[in-house]
């Protein structure tokens, strides 16, 4: 699973897809992590740093309604609340 910020997968997805529409059909799955700073930008802070659970998914089930990625989940930073929040909107 790929494991980056979902505001990057769907900016990045929403790209490939313009090119190659047939490449979201391989996805099936995406843990994303909480915080949108890079790996190495992580690696720094003394704090674990984490965006807001109802964006988080908010930002998760936008990625379910337009391409269709069924297993979604949360990586770094994510909690029981990150998770709820995608739960509570994917799949109405």
């Amino acid at each position: 699973m790929l494991q980056i910020d979902p505001t990057v997968f769907l900016q990045a997805i929403s790209h490939e897809a313009s090119v190659s529409p047939q490449i979201v059909n391989r996805i099936l799955g995406f843990q994303a992590n909480t915080s949108s700073k890079s790996h190495e930008g992580l690696e720094s802070l003394a704090y674990l740093d984490c965006s807001d659970p109802v964006e988080f998914g908010a930002s998760m089930a936008a990625i379910h309604r337009r391409f269709g990625i069924k297993v979604l989940g949360g990586c770094c930073g994510s909690d029981a609340r990150h998770i709820a929040e995608i739960a509570k909107r994917s799949f109405r």
